[in-house]
């Protein structure tokens, strides 16, 4: 089976979507002999590191192909120089891909341009909707056109399958019928055998995009209240984005300089000793699919506090494996954590570590795939 994935966002720019394509490409090729090749931009981050140039992997079955120019993530030319570029790729590649799987939003266009003419079967992946969410998010002229566009992309476009992470999608009318759910995965074994010494402190994380989706506002707003009543709780924040100078001046105004540290990108290894040295995971988003960084934080086994968005509430079990929260509410998040900081919560982590070893897996969700994509092209034949 010939594989193309459609992506927009790359290494060096992290995210849930290419962790997912990588874990679940990998494993296409190696476990089911897939040809797969992943398609997507050339890009670069704010501090300037760029992408490699196209590779090769598992003896050339596995190729990533980047299409320039290179630029930022959020730049328009770029993204729509990419839509182009990808859209002339599919339609005059000399491989006769098998299946095309478009991961949301924009390389739905490209896709579904390309198929007119040859003719292959549309995979659509959703990894989660700020539908009910951009107002919160972005308001103004900007705000409504990015809800019109993913909208339209997610609800409104015929693809012949559509796949979610997380069951809250089935929620949204839908042209797609007969949708798809396929669980995230998570390496476990990158957690396991590490021996970390956590301190004394309260070490409470937060891993992910600096970004209006995640709710970092509100969660250090919750900080100066937990901060109140236990000095010694720290808030580490890996990651970096669009808002890191808005939070680090916010910070500043609430005089946590002694509890918030931003430790910027970590990754590998020196990430899952992050979570390992860490006694909470908080997650504080506005919008969310099935969250990577919810199933590394059980991996090492950690509590979490999460808000009610999205998928989570789906894996979640409140009280027993971590907390829910509503979104936006820094009086509950704040409460929440000081539950966790206030008493010993690791049975939670243990329940939440045995739900991750006996559910998730990249090697169950690239099956899936491998399945799914097998009744696709059964049917378009």
């Amino acid at each position: 089976m010939r594989i193309c994935f459609i992506i927009d966002s790359w290494f060096p720019v992290y995210g849930g979507g290419p962790i997912h394509v990588w874990e679940i490409a990998k494993r296409l090729a190696v476990d089911h002999g897939c040809s797969v090749d992943i398609v997507t931009r050339k890009l670069t981050t704010d501090s300037g590191e760029k992408g490699t140039d196209n590779e090769s992997h598992v003896d050339g079955n596995l190729r990533v192909i980047r299409l320039g120019p290179v630029s930022r993530f959020d730049n328009l030319f770029g993204r729509l120089w990419f839509l182009i570029r990808s859209f002339v790729y599919l339609l005059f590649s000399r491989h006769d891909y098998d299946i095309v799987n478009a991961q949301a939003f924009l390389p739905a266009l490209p896709a579904k341009g390309a198929k007119i003419f040859r003719k292959f079967p549309v995979v659509y992946t959703v990894h989660g909707t700020g539908l009910n969410a951009w107002d919160q998010m972005r308001g103004g002229v900007a705000g409504k056109i990015h809800r019109l566009i993913e909208k339209t992309l997610l609800l409104k476009i015929r693809y012949d399958k559509v796949v979610s992470v997380s069951e809250d999608f089935l929620q949204y009318p839908n042209v797609n019928k007969g949708i798809e759910v396929i669980d995230n995965g998570v390496n476990i074994e990158a957690f396991e055998g590490r021996r970390v010494i956590k301190g004394s402190s309260h070490k409470i994380l937060f891993v992910g995009r600096l970004h209006p989706q995640k709710g970092l506002e509100y969660l250090l707003r919750a900080m100066r209240r937990v901060a109140d009543e236990k000095p010694s709780a720290e808030l580490h924040i890996i990651g970096t984005g669009e808002q890191e100078s808005i939070l680090r001046r916010l910070v500043g105004d609430l005089h946590l300089e002694k509890n918030v540290f931003f430790r910027g990108k970590i990754f590998g290894e020196n990430l899952a000793r992050e979570y390992l040295s860490s006694h909470l995971f908080v997650l504080p988003s506005v919008y969310e699919g099935q969250p990577l960084t919810l199933l590394e934080a059980w991996a090492a086994k950690l509590p979490v506090v999460a808000t009610r968005v999205g998928g989570i509430p789906n894996i979640v079990d409140d009280g027993v494996d971590g907390f829910l929260v509503d979104p936006r509410n820094e009086k509950d998040l704040a409460v929440a954590i000081l539950r966790c900081v206030s008493a010993d919560h690791s049975s939670m982590g243990e329940r939440g570590y045995q739900k991750v070893k006996e559910k998730f897996s990249w090697k169950k969700t690239a099956s899936a795939f491998f399945d799914l994509y097998s009744r696709v092209l059964n049917v378009h034949r």
